[in-house]
């Protein structure tokens, strides 16, 4: 049970406070995926090993972004390639939670 509280703590901890008024929908979209893996995690349908893999996946896009943020301009370019691993992020919530 502690183990899920501290993995849920980083999965929302890696998610909010990220709010940019460029990337409203990059962000809404990450948060709702952290949410997918919480209730996953609450519904056992998640190991903690699979969550864990999950939660580093989430962290690499938040790095992706804060990438594309450092210059103040997140360009069609670099939407794309959040955009493409945010959906490679989803397929893998999405097989992990149902097999």
């Amino acid at each position: 049970m502690k183990s899920t509280f501290v993995l849920a703590a980083l999965v929302l901890g890696a998610t909010s406070g990220i709010a940019s008024a460029g990337t409203p929908w990059i962000n809404a979209r990450s948060q709702f995926q952290a949410h997918r893996i919480y209730t996953g995690i609450q519904s056992g349908q998640l190991t903690y090993g699979e969550a864990r893999g999950l939660v580093r996946g989430q962290a690499h896009v938040a790095a992706m972004r804060y990438q594309a943020r450092a210059d103040g301009v997140v360009t069609f370019g670099e939407r794309l390639a959040i955009h493409s691993a945010q959906n490679v992020q989803s397929a893998r919530i999405a097989w992990r939670r149902h097999n």
